[in-house]
């Protein structure tokens, strides 16, 4: 079983996307932080709790990549999946490059979402072809 932090600020798009990581028997518990001072709080108290941490970018107290950069100081980037609305050709070649988990777009067709979710919940690496 595996804990997920999840780093979201729309009520819609987290307890939507938490109701459906909560549906695999995988999956522990589920936190859901709405900033990024409250993400690297809970990071950076209990970094060994989260088994698999979900990123969306635009968050408060996050510019770009600069959050993702925060958690791979403390070491969390192989288990870390940005889940962005954000297509970037540089975002993804970069956190591909620093080790991430993955990078997993928000404007996909559900079953290809759900399936992307399904694997990072798995611990395989998932980004979309450049």
């Amino acid at each position: 079983m595996i804990n997920v932090l999840f780093i979201e600020d729309q009520p819609l798009v987290s307890e939507a996307t938490a109701g459906k990581i909560a549906r695999s028997p995988n999956v522990g518990n589920i936190e859901i932080c709405k900033s990024a001072e409250k993400a690297l709080q809970s990071l950076k108290s209990t970094p060994d709790r989260w088994g698999l941490i979900l990123l969306d970018l635009d968050v408060p107290g996050a510019v770009g990549l600069s959050l993702a950069m925060d958690i791979k100081k403390i070491g969390k980037e192989g288990s870390t999946c940005i889940l962005t609305g954000a297509y970037r050709a540089d975002y993804i070649a970069q956190a591909k490059a620093s080790g991430f988990q993955g990078y997993i777009l928000k404007a996909i067709e559900i079953k290809e979402l759900e399936a992307s979710l399904d694997k990072a919940i798995a611990g395989e690496k998932v980004f979309p072809d450049l």
